[in-house]
């Protein structure tokens, strides 16, 4: 994005403790909401989050310590929105 008082803004880097923590709450939500979604008659977004949470709790584990916090994102952003 162009124009007036737009700035880059440094980028941080997340500890793999941080990462970890973002994708439990991302799977979480993924896991919960689901419920809600059927309760509200939208079956189709019910069953995209499931395959969502299940993506992202295989990042969860031994590994994922070992993985750098950008390439941990954008590997679960992309297979999200497949």
């Amino acid at each position: 994005m162009v124009g007036l008082c737009v700035t880059e803004v440094e980028r941080r880097t997340l500890t793999g403790a941080q990462s970890e923590t973002i994708v439990r709450a991302e799977v979480a939500d993924r896991k919960a909401v689901p419920r809600d979604y059927e309760d509200a008659g939208r079956l189709e977004r019910a069953e995209r989050l499931r395959p969502e949470a299940k993506i992202l709790s295989s990042y969860l584990g031994d590994t994922l310590a070992q993985r750098p916090a950008d390439r941990l994102v954008r590997a679960g952003l992309w297979a999200l929105r497949r």
